[in-house]
C-alpha cells in the first residue's frame, strides 16, 4: 500500500504490478470519512498497516491520523496541531507519529515524536513540541532534537526507528 500524494489517494500495488485505489478520489482533496472513493485525503504523506489489516494514514495537510478498515471505510482517529510526517504501528495497536509544529517543508522548530494508544491516550515521547530548536541531538524526552523525522518504523522487538531526513540520521528509540 502506498500514499499517492499527488492524487490524494491511497493505492494498493499488487505483486503483478496492478495498481488500484483503496480510498480517496483522484484529484479531490478534503477531509471526509467514508468508504472507498467517498473518502477524501489532503496530501496523505505516509501509510502503514496494523496487525488487524487496518491501514493507518498520516494525512499531512489535514493534520489527521486516519484509519482505513479492511472493508475500505475511512475514519479519522485523531486531529493534531502541526504537520504530520511519519507513522508506525506496533503489535498492541499503539500508533507512533512524528510531527513538525511549524510549516511544511523545512521546519525551524518543534519536531517531536508521539504515541497514541488504542485507549485514546496521547503522549509525547521525544523532541520539543513547544517550539524548541530543531537539531540532531540524542537525549531523553524533550532533550532529544529532531529535524524533519519523516520515516518511522518498528522492528520485531518493538524498537522504534526514525529517519531524520534533514538531520541525515537514522535514530533508534525516543
Amino acid at each position: 500500500f502506498r500514499s499517492d500524494i499527488g492524487s490524494d489517494t491511497i493505492r494498493r500495488i499488487a505483486p503483478d504490478g496492478t495498481v488500484t485505489t483503496v480510498a480517496g478520489l483522484p484529484g479531490s482533496s478534503g477531509l471526509v470519512d467514508g468508504t472507498g472513493s467517498v473518502a477524501r485525503f489532503n496530501n496523505p504523506w505516509n501509510v502503514t498497516a496494523d496487525t488487524a489489516g487496518n491501514l493507518i494514514v498520516a494525512d499531512r495537510s489535514n493534520a489527521a491520523l486516519r484509519k482505513i478498515a479492511p472493508n475500505g471505510s475511512v475514519t479519522t482517529l485523531l486531529r493534531i496541531r502541526g504537520v504530520l510526517l511519519g507513522v508506525a504501528v506496533d503489535g498492541a495497536g499503539n500508533i507512533f507519529y512524528s510531527i513538525s509544529a511549524t510549516g511544511c517543508g523545512y521546519p525551524t522548530k518543534g519536531c517531536s515524536i508521539w504515541k497514541f494508544t488504542p485507549a485514546g491516550d496521547l503522549s509525547i515521547l521525544g523532541g520539543d513540541y513547544s517550539g524548541g530548536a530543531v537539531g540532531s541531538a540524542d537525549g531523553t524526552g524533550s532533550a532529544a532534537r529532531f529535524w524533519f523525522p519523516e520515516g518511522l518504523s518498528l522492528d520485531a522487538c518493538g524498537r522504534l526507528f526514525l529517519a531524520d531526513s534533514i538531520g541525515n540520521t537514522i535514530r533508534m528509540g525516543v
